[in-house]
């Protein structure tokens, strides 16, 4: 609803009781239609009595917040006993009219009322004319008129809610009023006798009312919304005499308040200003409802909770929360918030918590408390990563196993992430969470790798009453690049095909001097995938035309992709070379690793 997102101070606890608004005039804004008033239809005077034992109208009982100066982007609202809507006031007003929609009532066990009126004067002024409809809980939806201080007087047709009415007050003569209504929905049409009546003209109104019942203020019923449309005046405001549209603002608005402050009801912002008058929606305010999906992450020694606001506001914006914190049952502590989350500390470990949780609007109410939810504050699991376990492999399945512990409640699942790094690029792409890996109950996850990539993955623990560790530190793993994808930089080496070797290839030389070499490589550790024979010698490793190793591939027996790592040195840009340097009669490489 319109009024959900306003701002308005909270009420003042003390309040200048009884003080009339403060004119706001018509602002030298009011357009004028260029009408005249036309001549009134034949009068059909209705059964004369008081209505229902109500006095339905009553001039206003303003209580006004003590000046401030206003926050960005609130608005200055002044507060009454009985009406919620709009007030124009000055002088020089003979006539007010405008349309809207007859409210449905929520029903209740209790007797509650609300009317709906346009009338002049009962700002400054203990006179009051007006006319509007009745809806109440006790005796229904019906149409009414009245000049204060006389009772008000029941109009002879019915109204339904959902109909929609136009009504006015006009002064046809000096001291000669006519009032009428009609329902363009029922389809009827109602005027009163010339009604002798003089009003000082001060003041003009569009009301939703809680009215007088019995001499006692009435407890409004719940209306919902009101919607009121064509707010115009008569009278001479610089265009000769007729109908004028208003020029109101924010400054024109009343709210309902009972007798704490609390808001019972408040009229949205009027649009703009034109000729055929202006609009506004008058809201019923309560209680917001509760707040949803209350979820709480618990910690070594305290409770992260979260919720989703209230599916309703009660007709104002939601201020802030409560949160009470309850041990073994009994409340311990509340607390004060203006967020949907909090973290509640300094709790016991292994303590049984419950927590709830209520929304407060702008308008002083509270909804009911949530649902209590039960959490343990734990200490959150220890996560531990064994595999991969070394910097490169030879197996195109990049496997990550692991395991956590929690000393109170057991583990539950895990979420699992990884990261990939091409061997020519500066550093990893973003972390990528496959759905799969998510809340997962499997102690491993594996991706089908690429040769020349490095894979991380970091693993997080989550127990059965919803603690979460931190991710754990990345574990890392390289494919090295196939010997196809190794440059000849120096020739000599022949190039071979065979199921036995990584990835089903190797290169061979026999030429001392021979070398293979990979350029714009991103590198800090190289590995190397042999083969190692009886005949074959030394390959020396180079890092921009610098030797870093030599590695022996002798052995007595031949074994094919063996890896061999080297010692870890700074990170660096480089190209890479693998020089044969003797030692046997051959070198066979069948792969480069690099990280």
């Amino acid at each position: 609803m319109a009024s959900s997102s306003r701002k308005r101070r909270a009420p003042r606890a003390v309040r200048r009781a009884g003080l009339a608004l403060a004119a706001v005039g018509l602002l030298g804004a009011l357009a004028s239609t260029g009408s005249t008033p036309g001549a009134p239809h034949s009068s059909m005077t209705g059964r004369r009595g008081v209505v229902r034992g109500a006095v339905v109208g009553r001039v206003a009982s303003f209580r006004l917040p003590a000046l401030h100066s206003l926050w960005p982007g609130e608005r200055y609202t002044q507060q009454s006993t009985n009406w919620s809507g709009l007030v124009l006031t000055g002088s020089g007003f003979h006539g007010a009219r405008a349309s809207w929609t007859v409210p449905a009532v929520k029903a209740s066990s209790e007797k509650l009322y609300s009317a709906t009126w346009v009338g002049v004067d009962g700002v400054t002024s203990s006179k009051l004319i007006q006319t509007g409809t009745a809806q109440d809980t006790a005796g229904g939806y019906w149409p009414w008129w009245e000049l204060l201080p006389n009772s008000a007087e029941a109009i002879p047709h019915p109204v339904r809610p959902g109909d929609h009415i136009d009504a006015s007050v006009i002064e046809t003569a000096s001291g000669q009023w006519t009032i009428s209504m009609t329902d363009t929905t029922a389809g009827w049409t109602w005027h009163s006798r010339s009604l002798r009546y003089s009003p000082p003209g001060l003041s003009a109104e569009w009301i939703e009312e809680a009215p007088t019942v019995g001499s006692t203020q009435s407890t409004p019923a719940d209306f919902g919304t009101v919607r009121f449309s064509g707010t115009q005046v008569y009278g001479n405001f610089g265009s000769g005499t007729g109908w004028y549209g208003t020029s109101m603002t924010a400054k024109n608005e009343v709210e309902l308040v009972d007798q704490s402050g609390k808001v019972l009801a408040l009229p949205s912002a009027p649009t703009p200003q034109s000729a055929s008058g202006q609009s506004f929606s008058d809201h019923y305010v309560s209680a917001p409802s509760v707040p949803r999906a209350l979820s709480g992450l618990p910690q070594t020694t305290s409770v992260r909770l979260a919720w989703q606001a209230p599916s309703s506001d009660g007709g104002m914006a939601i201020t802030g929360y409560q949160v009470r914190v309850f041990r073994s049952g009994v409340l311990v502590r509340t607390i004060e918030v203006t967020s949907t989350s909090t973290t509640v500390g300094g709790l016991s470990t292994g303590g049984q918590y419950a927590f709830s949780v209520a929304a407060h609007n702008l308008g002083g109410w509270t909804s009911p408390f949530s649902t209590r939810l039960a959490v343990m504050p734990t200490p959150p699991p220890v996560v531990r990563v064994s595999s991969p376990a070394r910097s490169f492999q030879v197996t195109r399945q990049v496997l990550a196993r692991y395991s956590a512990t929690d000393r109170l409640v057991k583990v539950a699942s895990y979420d699992v992430r990884y990261e990939v790094r091409r061997y020519d690029q500066a550093g990893f792409g973003a972390w990528r969470y496959p759905s799969g890996w998510q809340h997962t109950s499997r102690d491993y996850e594996s991706v089908f790798g690429a040769p020349g990539d490095e894979y991380c993955f970091s693993v997080r623990a989550r127990t059965a009453n919803g603690a979460i560790s931190t991710w754990s530190a990345p574990h890392c793993s390289a494919l090295p690049l196939g010997s196809a994808s190794l440059g000849v930089r120096v020739a000599s080496w022949s190039r071979h095909t065979s199921a036995g070797y990584y990835l089903g290839a190797y290169a061979e030389t026999t030429r001392p001097g021979a070398e293979l070499a990979i350029w714009n490589a991103h590198v800090r550790r190289i590995g190397l995938v042999v083969t190692k024979c009886p005949t074959c010698g030394d390959i020396t490793v180079l890092v921009n035309n610098r030797a870093v190793a030599t590695v022996s591939t002798h052995a007595t027996t031949t074994v094919h992709k063996v890896l061999v790592f080297l010692p870890q040195f700074s990170y660096r840009t480089a190209t890479v070379w693998l020089k044969f340097t003797g030692k046997g009669s051959r070198a066979i490489v069948e792969g480069l690793g690099l990280t």
